[in-house]
């Protein structure tokens, strides 16, 4: 008996250290499990321009935000990252390493959320393409609280090209894109010895009509590319395309002069596009029009401004010329 009173301690601690383990263990099993999102739908069919809604459920509400991210999946996309935009914040490899992995747009699930939603959207492109695909990926960033299903991880978007009466035009001058086709400045030194970069070059864009107004300003931005649109709904005529270097306060040139390419393209959305190449140095004050389109009801013929050259006329572009003119 007085070793069994001897022993009842040792017992009681023993138990005590076997119970910690087991708690530990629960605790530790609590840890690795993570809430799991699965997708409304994994294949869809859209037109260039139209905003697809995706509804990520959840199967166990956290209480805190749980980060997830879409990026390109590289299998079987004819697509490329600048086809399309998505509610979400960008981010890239140059602002990310892990957990953000490969471009892509990271998003938060809420706190508490049963469910939560974000947009793709396929862009219009002035280019006739025809139909493309786009593959995405679906997976946990971030904090790392999420599972993505297995069956939700890729989506794919079947896309066909946007179709209209109106003709966009748009106009891209070649700073340098990185690997997602994102446009990156170039630096040079400028006449003041300092370095800069092609951020200070800037090119708007005008279509003017029969009485050489503007119809908008739509392509006097800052951005690169400007884009603006003749609409199906205005008058027969002929109307004339326009691009100017926009020339600010504290405009710095190059002390040695590069080539500055700019392309045009216009496009009746979907049924043909055509592509003006202007050769252009940094040197050059240009400012001239570039090409008319004659209108006639839903039909358009674009040709060269100063040789009156046909470039494009009813369904597909006949020419893709080349030329230079300055002022």
């Amino acid at each position: 008996m007085r070793n069994i009173k001897n022993l009842l301690p040792v017992l009681l601690v023993a138990l005590a250290f076997v119970a910690c383990d087991n708690d530990d263990e629960t605790l530790e099993d609590v840890r690795l499990v993570k809430t799991v999102v699965t997708l409304d739908k994994t294949s869809v069919t859209a037109t260039e321009g139209t905003e697809i809604t995706f509804t990520l459920n959840v199967d166990s509400p956290n209480s805190s935000a749980m980060d997830y991210k879409v990026e390109i999946y590289d299998a079987g996309t004819t697509a490329s990252f600048r086809d399309f935009s998505c509610s979400g914040d960008e981010t890239d490899t140059a602002a990310g390493g892990f957990p953000q992995g490969r471009i892509g747009y990271i998003m938060t699930v809420p706190a508490y959320a049963t469910s939560t939603t974000f947009t793709i959207t396929p862009d219009i492109d002035l280019l006739k393409e025809g139909n493309e695909v786009l593959k995405l990926r679906l997976v946990s960033s971030g904090n790392g609280l999420i599972k993505v299903n297995p069956d939700s991880e890729i989506i794919t978007i079947n896309i066909a090209d946007y179709v209209s009466n109106d003709v966009g035009v748009g106009l891209t001058w070649d700073k340098q894109t990185n690997l997602f086709g994102s446009i990156i400045d170039t630096p040079y030194i400028g006449t003041d010895n300092l370095a800069h970069d092609t951020s200070m070059f800037d090119f708007d864009l005008y279509i003017f009509d029969p009485s050489g107004a503007p119809l908008n300003f739509d392509g006097a931005t800052s951005a690169n590319p400007e884009l603006t649109v003749l609409d199906a709904s205005l008058p027969d005529g002929d109307y004339y395309v326009y691009f100017e270097i926009y020339t600010y306060t504290g405009f710095i040139r190059p002390k040695v002069a590069f080539n500055h390419d700019m392309k045009l393209t216009m496009s009746k959305y979907g049924v043909w596009s055509t592509t003006i190449s202007v050769p252009m140095t940094t040197s050059d004050s240009f400012a001239d029009y570039v090409a008319i389109i004659t209108k006639t009801g839903n039909s358009y013929v674009v040709t060269d401004y100063v040789t009156n050259e046909v470039l494009a006329s009813g369904k597909v572009a006949n020419k893709k010329p080349s030329f230079t003119r300055r002022k």
